[in-house]
């Protein structure tokens, strides 16, 4: 067996060891699965003790593993934490040679359920962090990468992993744990029907006292009080905090006393927040600008542009510099602000300054624009009297949305306007270099670019904040942008955060400027972004300049380098 009994104040033994399945039963699902004889500490290691039977659909992200090992199937719980990714125990998947990976299920027995779905995944999809201890059951964690993608459904969903900025230890706080283990001490099959119990954080500290030398700050423990199983779930199965649309996994089912389920002893799980940058460095949709930690693909009706964006009225647009500096007078001379005059509203956004004449900015703010009045040399919204700055109005006959302009995909998400007259030149206001037609062959990804916008410093923000905001930010490469955006175009690129700082900065139809040896160059315009928010470490969604140079040639007097 792959568990292993450590004898150190307590007896403690992986939850689910994956228990085992004779071979005889390789058909989980069409016998009932018993627990091998010979294996005494198997047969208490996967339970909901003093919980109750799931709804249908109330625990979308669960997943269950059915293992295959050389000798025997066992089987484990999971997460669902991208359409590839499930993340478990690594003693489940410690010398396993395959996976049945089973999603949307609640009775593990009914084949015909409506909306599960199998995938088959060989080994060469086990990833188990370097460091696992089968012995002091160390670094007790694993992801599984699926070959296809998981069908997203309400019975198949992603849960979401934490911030990966908190610092919240969940102690006292209620979780949820499930799975389809036993139900009591005394059963002798697994509960053929997902299960689940409410239980409260511990401090490391008191789980210490019962599982001596075992507890680490990758774990985190659950009580056993009222006699709900402190060693509940499948192992590898998910301990999740929240409720409603706000619910994070903060916990994979590990290991728990010997002495059974319904004693009253702590049940010991992997701390998920103590492994965010491992989860990140081998998961290749994270690739290595930032953590993106809300991982499912939104709904098109999740996407957010102007009204949501960057809503209504100066005081409450939702634009973003997460983690972002105060930006000095004159730092960013060619950022313009924007203000859109509009049949039914007056929006905010964000625009950059290319020549004495014109200014760029996103099609989904200038459209059906009566007029924009544009605001330059500003660093501070408020100060009407800021020495250098000046404001010029544009009216509709010199505003040009780019034709192919779709709102529904946001496509070809590009204007130009240009000004009544051109601009004096100065250390506040002055214009950004474009890239050459050269610099089209370009992908950039990887290059660092900073943003800049007078958006809220992060999601609770009410106000906007008046002073102009920057932070630095990384491009994606394409095949990742286009995996979280799948309308996503070669006309766009997408932008992740560095050390935390917001991956939606900046105002939309603002910069995003690479500093190159030459100088500022312009790369991108902000476009769209989840309306899961920006703290959540979404990637945003730019216009690629390079990509426009021709049209921008076409509306203007520029000239475009070679």
């Amino acid at each position: 067996m792959n568990s292993t009994l450590v004898f150190i104040v307590l007896i403690s033994v992986s939850l689910g060891s994956c228990f085992s399945i004779n071979q005889r039963h390789d058909q989980l699902f069409e016998d009932s699965v018993k627990f091998p004889q010979n294996t005494w500490f198997s047969g208490f290691s996967e339970r909901i003790v003093g919980g109750n039977e799931a709804l249908d659909e109330q625990f979308p992200y669960q997943a269950g593993l059915m293992l295959q090992q050389t000798d025997r199937n066992t089987w484990c719980g999971g997460s669902i934490i991208d359409r590839r990714w499930i993340l478990t125990a690594a003693h489940c998947l410690y010398e396993a040679l395959s996976a049945k990976v089973h999603l949307g299920i609640h009775n593990i027995w009914a084949t015909n359920e409506i909306g599960r779905q199998i995938i088959e995944v060989s080994s060469d999809g086990f990833i188990i962090h370097p460091g696992y201890d089968n012995v002091l059951h160390a670094d007790d964690i694993a992801l599984v990468k699926l070959p296809i993608d998981a069908r997203i459904s309400p019975g198949i969903k992603i849960i979401a992993l934490p911030p990966s900025n908190t610092d919240n230890s969940f102690f006292g706080e209620t979780v949820v744990a499930s799975g389809w283990g036993r139900d009591s001490d005394q059963a002798t099959t697994v509960s053929p029907v997902l299960r689940y119990v409410e239980l409260t954080v511990i401090s490391n500290d008191r789980c210490s006292v019962y599982f001596a030398g075992l507890i680490r700050p990758g774990n985190i423990c659950t009580d056993g009080e009222s006699f709900k199983s402190p060693c509940n779930g499948d192992s590898g199965g998910p301990l999740v905090f929240g409720s409603g649309k706000n619910k994070i996994l903060i916990g994979l089912t590990s290991f728990g006393s010997g002495r059974g389920c319904e004693k009253g002893y702590p049940a010991v799980f992997t701390r998920v927040t103590h492994y965010l940058y491992w989860i990140k460095q081998q998961t290749v949709l994270l690739a290595s600008f930032g953590i993106a930690l809300d991982l499912e693909k939104p709904d098109w009706d999740s996407i957010h542009y102007e009204e949501d964006f960057l809503p209504k009225g100066f005081l409450n647009r939702d634009s973003r510099i997460i983690g972002g500096e105060i930006a000095t007078p004159g730092q960013f001379p060619y950022q313009a602000q924007l203000r859109l005059n509009k049949t039914t509203s007056g929006d905010w956004c964000g625009g950059v300054l290319v020549s004495e004449s014109y200014v760029l900015t996103a099609a989904h703010c200038a459209i059906d624009s009566l007029y924009i009045d544009v605001y330059l040399g500003a660093q501070n919204v408020l100060n009407l009297t800021e020495p250098g700055r000046i404001n010029v109005r544009v009216y509709a006959e010199n505003i040009v949305v780019h034709n192919g302009f779709n709102p529904t995909v946001i496509a070809n998400d590009i204007a130009i306007l240009r000004l009544p007259e051109p601009v004096d030149i100065s250390d506040t206001i002055k214009p950004i270099k474009l890239p050459s037609f050269d610099d089209a062959a370009i992908n950039f990804a990887g290059t660092v670019v900073v943003v800049s916008g007078w958006g809220k410093n992060s999601d609770d923000d009410d106000n906007s904040s008046p002073e102009l905001h920057f932070t630095t930010v990384a491009v994606l490469p394409q095949n990742i942008c286009e995996y979280y955006f799948e309308t996503v175009r070669i006309s766009n690129f997408c932008t992740e955060s560095i050390y935390g700082r917001g991956a939606c900065s900046g105002d939309s139809g603002g910069p995003l400027a690479w500093d190159s040896e030459d100088g500022p160059v312009l790369l991108g315009l902000t476009s769209f972004g989840s309306i899961r928010g920006c703290v959540a470490c979404w990637p945003a969604v730019n216009v690629r300049i390079t990509y426009y140079l021709d049209w921008i040639a076409a509306h203007s007097d520029i000239q475009i380098q070679l």
